[in-house]
């Protein structure tokens, strides 16, 4: 591998994006790195030279392929990059927004035992928090999931699988609508400005540009009617509701708060007092009195209202 930090770093993103490649079934090429790497055509063909030159990259049918020198190498940079978008979104305050900018200076910095070590820490997670696959130790890669959501079929309820983290508007946009892998949803049909969804309880229509980076699988659950359908931000004042459970949108330290405050399932809870400016709400729990802000209300799962229960007396 080539000795400067900057050519390096430069060398592992070209072989991590013929992996990627050839993971999909796409054509390499010097081309494909240039837009991938967002270089000049001269500059990712004298790189891809160097990587042919030195045994990294090797041409066939006028497209790159990775030799197997190349293939270890890029997997684990891969594995990197997985794992520690999996930390960030599991034990860290982060905002999705920033796994995949971290993601890609650690993995150029990690040596392979370091990623083991935290990926052991993890629990050896075969998907990174977008649905992609993580390469073992050995380099083995788990099978992609999923069909893109523009082809499946209307009624017929799924789970997300997978969100496209790139390019990066797409994905804030795709977070923007709270779609998340391990999400149900349903499809209800297709209108001029996308396809209607209906996802945990919520009904809206997503861009054709947005559910073609949002691959499903079938649902393998209890069916949609019976999941939670409203969420603690539906809670009216004086009703008491069950808390069923936490959205999949909600992670790490957050997620951890939210439990260690109460909002675990079986719990009553109760909307205490709403603010003039509508967030913060504050919801009765456990015997606690709980700010929530809005977007944090909208991750709580909760059932139908419950009758006879008077929080307030601790009852």
């Amino acid at each position: 591998m080539t000795s400067s930090r900057h050519e390096r770093v430069l060398a592992e993103d070209a072989l991590k994006h013929v992996f990627q490649c050839e993971y999909d079934r796409l054509t390499a090429s010097a081309d494909s790195v240039a837009g991938a790497l967002r270089l000049s055509r001269d500059a990712a063909r004298l790189l891809v030279d160097r990587l042919v030159t030195g045994g990294w990259l090797a041409w066939g049918g006028g497209a790159l392929y990775l030799t197997v020198l190349g293939r270890e190498h890029a997997v684990q940079v891969l594995r990197a990059h997985r794992v520690v978008e999996t930390y960030l979104a599991l034990e860290t305050g982060l905002g999705s927004s920033e796994w995949h900018q971290r993601a890609e200076v650690d993995e150029h910095n990690l040596t392979p035992a370091r990623v083991d070590a935290l990926a052991q820490r993890l629990g050896d997670p075969r998907y990174d928090p977008h649905g992609d696959p993580i390469p073992t130790a050995s380099g083995e890669l788990p099978p992609a999931q999923g069909s893109v959501l523009l082809d499946w079929p209307e009624g017929v309820e799924a789970r997300i699988v997978h969100v496209e983290d790139e390019p990066a508007l797409v994905y804030a946009a795709i977070a923007q609508a709270g779609l998340v892998p391990g999400m149900r949803l349903v499809v209800d049909g297709t209108v001029v400005e996308g396809l209607k969804v209906r996802c945990e309880g919520r009904a809206f229509v997503l861009p054709r540009t947005l559910a073609g980076n949002v691959s499903v699988a079938r649902l393998e659950q209890a069916p949609m009617a019976e999941a939670p359908t409203r969420r603690l931000a539906d809670l009216k004042p004086g009703e008491v509701a069950e808390v069923r459970g936490l959205s999949p949108a909600i992670r790490g330290r957050e997620r951890n708060r939210l439990l260690d405050l109460g909002f675990v399932p079986g719990s009553p809870v109760e909307l205490g007092f709403t603010s003039p400016l509508a967030s913060p709400s504050a919801y009765r729990v456990r015997g606690s009195l709980i700010a929530l802000r809005t977007e944090q209300a909208e991750q709580v799962f909760i059932g139908q209202r419950v009758e006879g229960v008077d929080l307030k007396e601790g009852t």
